[in-house]
């Protein structure tokens, strides 16, 4: 690949945008397809991001947003085995309606939790 770094630079921004600024609200439903799309694609990198930004916390901050990272995790599907045979087109989680509306909400719930002491900060 040309740029190796390409999804886990575009899953750090908008993991970044979602945690520590307000301007996202107005597109936080498309931040949230796009931030599955790439956790599914790779969610070890997920996990160290996230690992990463809780590190940069005090110790008054790093449980609770240690707490609301765990339920936004929980709101990921786990990863499935590729499934072969049949020729039709495999529907994945990332193209999953419930599964993207679960973590559109989770996402959602996330940022108004979060956001008011990341903000202060």
């Amino acid at each position: 690949a040309a740029h190796p770094a390409l999804l886990s630079d575009c899953m750090h921004k908008l993991l970044h945008m979602v945690v520590y600024e307000g301007r996202i609200w107005d597109r936080l439903d498309a931040a949230s397809n796009a931030l599955l799309a790439l956790v599914l694609c790779d969610r070890d990198a997920f996990l160290r991001m996230v690992h990463g930004i809780l590190e940069q916390q005090p110790p008054s901050v790093k449980d609770r947003l240690g707490h609301e990272f765990e339920a936004l995790t929980r709101a990921i599907p786990p990863p499935q085995a590729p499934q072969g045979g049949g020729g039709g087109r495999g529907r994945g989680a990332a193209t999953d309606r419930q599964t993207k509306l679960a973590f559109r909400d989770r996402l959602k719930e996330f940022a108004k939790r979060v956001r008011p002491f990341m903000q202060m900060r």
